[in-house]
Order: C-alpha cells, then sequence, then structure tokens
C-alpha cells in the first residue's frame, strides 16, 4: 500500500505529490494560453490581409477614376483590337526613387498631348498606401498582382465599364492559406473580397482557378484575365482575391442601390444607380411598392438635392395591412417638399383611387370638379333645399390639435339633412364635402328668386 508521506511540522518546501499536481496544473495553464496567444495572432494576421488588400483596391479603384486613370484606360494597347481584353497595373518597383520609370515623375504631367500609358500609370505611386511597392507581401508572406478588364464601352475611349482582380501570387505554393482562414479573410474584405480555396470546390472546378467572391458575391475563372496577360500561374489555392466592378452610373464613394431591371434596360450590363445621382425614368415605369416585410409600410426614399425626371411615371403602390406607402420631407429648405410640373397634354398628377389627405392648407389657382353631363345619368333638379339648408347650422369653433379657430359646420348636422354629403375616413372620424353644397344653395336661391319675385308682382298689383 503506498502511504503519502504527511508534512511534519515546521517542514518547508514540497512533498512530491504537491509538486507533480503544481507541474500538472502549470503545464494546462501554459497550454490554454499558448493555444489563446496562437488564436490571437492567427486573427490579427487575418484582419492584417484583408485590411491590406482593401487599402489596396482602394488606391486601384481611386487611381482609374481620377483624369490620369481613365486616360490611361483610353490609351491601354489592348483598346486598339480587343472589345474585351486585359491589361496589368503595374506596381512601382521596391524602392524606386522619384523621377524612375516605375513612379511619378518630378515635373507635372502635361496634358497637351496624349501621354502614354507608361508616363499615366506613374501617378499610381500617389495612390498606394505609405510603403507600398512591387516587393510588399501580406502578413503570409504573398506578394500582389493586379488585373484591369474591359466590360463595355467603344474602343480608343475609357471603358463605361470595367472590373479588376487583386490577387496575391503564391507561385511556389509554399504560403498557401489554409481555407478556413481564407474565407474568413474574404468575409472581413465585405462583398469585394474573395478566396482561391485548395480543396474544397466552392464556386468552380477546378477549385484552384476560381476566385470564389465572399457570400456568394462572384465566382470568377481566373483564366479570364489572360485575353493580354495571366496572373503568376498557380498549382495551387490559398491566395486572396477582390473583385471591383466600376461603371458610368456607379461611384467611388457611395453604396450602390440595388434594384431590378427595368422594362426597356436593354444594357450590355446591369445598370447599378447610388443613392447619390439621378434616378432618369426614361419613359418607363418605376414602382415604388411598400416593403413588404415591414409591419408599417415601406422605408424612405430621399433626393438629397437631386431630381427625379422623365416622362414615364412614378406609381406609389400601397399594399394591405401597411399603414403608409411614402412620404416626402422638407427639413430645412425654404422651397416645397414636391414640385410637381406638366408640360404634357396629360394631367400633372393623378390620384386614381383612395382619398388625398392633407392636415395643412391647400392653396391653388382652381379646384375643378369633373361634372361632364356625359358621364352622368338620372339627372333630377334638386327640390326643397331651402327647407333643408335651414335646418343647418353655420357656426364658429376651434381645433382640439392646435386650438386654431375656424369657422364652417359640424358633419353630424349635415349627415341628417344630406347624408350623400357626409363622408366616413378611415380613422371613424366624419368629413364635409362642401364642394357639392353648391347644388343646394343654388336652388335655395331660385326658391327665394321666385319668392320674391311673387311679392313683388302681389306688392305692384296691391298699389295698383
Amino acid at each position: 500500500m503506498l502511504r503519502i508521506p504527511r508534512r511534519r511540522a515546521g517542514q518547508k518546501g514540497f512533498t512530491l505529490v504537491e509538486l507533480a499536481i503544481v507541474v500538472a496544473i502549470a503545464g494546462l495553464l501554459f497550454a490554454g494560453l499558448w493555444r489563446l496567444m496562437s488564436s490571437g495572432t492567427q486573427q490579427l494576421a487575418e484582419q492584417a490581409a484583408a485590411d491590406q488588400m482593401q487599402k489596396l483596391a482602394n488606391a486601384v479603384k481611386g487611381y482609374l477614376s481620377s483624369s490620369n486613370g481613365q486616360q490611361w484606360l483610353a490609351t491601354a494597347s489592348w483598346q486598339n483590337n480587343l472589345a474585351t481584353g486585359t491589361f496589368n497595373l503595374p506596381l512601382p518597383a521596391a524602392g524606386a526613387p522619384a523621377g524612375s520609370t516605375n513612379c511619378k515623375t518630378t515635373a507635372p504631367m502635361s496634358t497637351a498631348s496624349a501621354p502614354s500609358a507608361s508616363s499615366l500609370w506613374r501617378d499610381f505611386c500617389d495612390y498606394l498606401p505609405s510603403g507600398f511597392s512591387a516587393a510588399s507581401i501580406n502578413p503570409y508572406g504573398q506578394a500582389y498582382e493586379i488585373k484591369v478588364r474591359r466590360v463595355s464601352g467603344t474602343l480608343g475611349s475609357a471603358p463605361t465599364a470595367y472590373e479588376f482582380m487583386i490577387l496575391t501570387n503564391d507561385a511556389g505554393g509554399t504560403n498557401v492559406i489554409p481555407d478556413t482562414q481564407g474565407g474568413r479573410i474574404a468575409a472581413l474584405m465585405g462583398g469585394d473580397g474573395g478566396f482561391v480555396y485548395t480543396n474544397n470546390n466552392v464556386c468552380g472546378s477546378p477549385p484552384v482557378q476560381w476566385a470564389c467572391g465572399a457570400f456568394g458575391g462572384f465566382a470568377i475563372n481566373i483564366n479570364s484575365y489572360s485575353s493580354a496577360s495571366s496572373f503568376t500561374a498557380s498549382s495551387s489555392g490559398g491566395r486572396i482575391a477582390s473583385r471591383t466592378f466600376v461603371s458610368a452610373d456607379s461611384s467611388t464613394s457611395s453604396p450602390w442601390l440595388a434594384r431590378s431591371l427595368l422594362p426597356g434596360d436593354n444594357a450590355t450590363t446591369p445598370v447599378f444607380n447610388t443613392m447619390s445621382t439621378s434616378l432618369v425614368l426614361g419613359g418607363q415605369q418605376v414602382y415604388m411598392g411598400a416593403n413588404t416585410t415591414a409591419t408599417t409600410g415601406g422605408g424612405n426614399f430621399n433626393v438629397a438635392g437631386g431630381d427625379i425626371t422623365g416622362q414615364g411615371r412614378i406609381v406609389l403602390g400601397a399594399t394591405a395591412g401597411k399603414t403608409g406607402v411614402a412620404n416626402f420631407n422638407n427639413t430645412g429648405g425654404t422651397g416645397a417638399a414636391v414640385v410637381i410640373t406638366g408640360t404634357g397634354s396629360g394631367d400633372a398628377a393623378t390620384v386614381n383611387s383612395g382619398d388625398l389627405t392633407v392636415s395643412a392648407a391647400v392653396n391653388a389657382n382652381a379646384f375643378v370638379y369633373t361634372s361632364d353631363r356625359n358621364l352622368k345619368h338620372d339627372i333630377v333638379r334638386l327640390d326643397g333645399t331651402l327647407d333643408k339648408l335651414l335646418q343647418i347650422e353655420g357656426v364658429s369653433f376651434r381645433w382640439n390639435s392646435d386650438d386654431s379657430e375656424s369657422m364652417g359646420l359640424i358633419a353630424q348636422d349635415v349627415e341628417k339633412v344630406y347624408p350623400e354629403l357626409v363622408v366616413i375616413k378611415a380613422d371613424g372620424t366624419k368629413g364635409v364635402d362642401y364642394g357639392k353644397l353648391v347644388g343646394p344653395i343654388i336652388e335655395s336661391i331660385r326658391a327665394l328668386h321666385e319668392e320674391n319675385a311673387a311679392l313683388r308682382h302681389e306688392i305692384e298689383r296691391l298699389k295698383r
């Protein structure tokens, strides 16, 4: 039987059992701490790789959107012989001094004559993150390559739509990023982020030739960028990719406004509007239906200083159970929230069904009621209108909402005499169609006129 020696009074140090327990606990703590440190280091590397790729993508997008970038796109060699093609966006060589062929010249570039492509891309250095060069690598030891591809446009001019891909280069296959980490890096980069997987057939076969976008945003065969020159060949995946699409109606700084394809929009490349560009209807209808997932109606549609113009119509469609469709608010400007100008033969605005509710004053040059005889039948002259009108009292009152003073009629009083002139609104309150009181008033005046004429005739007879 094993006997555990007991500590004697005054004895110092540890027994063998206590020492073994301390060593075991220390080992567990060290192992856990090591895993925690390794996990933290991995997360930092993933975030750093995503941030570096995003910065480079923003630099490329900023340069290609500049005037020099647009000139370079128009003067690229493939423009002359390919409807669709790819070309490299060179990165400056490591340590290249200003004025060299790999970086911007010290003197301002002349725009008097068409500059060569090589002189134009030198300005790209100014857009790169600080210290970035062709020798720059990500935390996994991978370098960068950039390809730009035409999507649509006229040869000899800057393309109306183009896209560019940035792919990390691991030609030797020695710095492969694991698929699990690559998926997380792509997600950290957002919608433009992507990854070339090694084993998992995520978006194409074979997987090492396909760049797979985060959230299923895109799936592109890397070889499709090889019209003029291809990415460095690699037989392995484990590389980070990003794909950015730019069109004439997209913005480098504004989020895209996703929408369905409109009737008549036959552009080769689908149109993407931004929240800061004008929405031109172009003779078609744009339906702004209520949000089917909302509980109280749709969202907000704001045009900050812009216009909605065109020869088409804006049809605001309500959905059953929703409390609103669209709000037009003027929160600080001096003009009206909505201005409708009709220049054709039709109406400037039409409400086909439902009530038009206005909680403030309505100013207009004229209010015209539909009253054509050809639109009516069973026409009968009103009778006894004077007696009926005398049953209605004109009153003065104050509104409960703002205590403002006004005058008019009480709907419940009118309803007793002319129920057809009283409208019950959605909230249960009652309103009076004042315009239709014109008929009874005219007939009452006619009755008074006839009575007055009869009295005049009787007075003349008595005088004689």
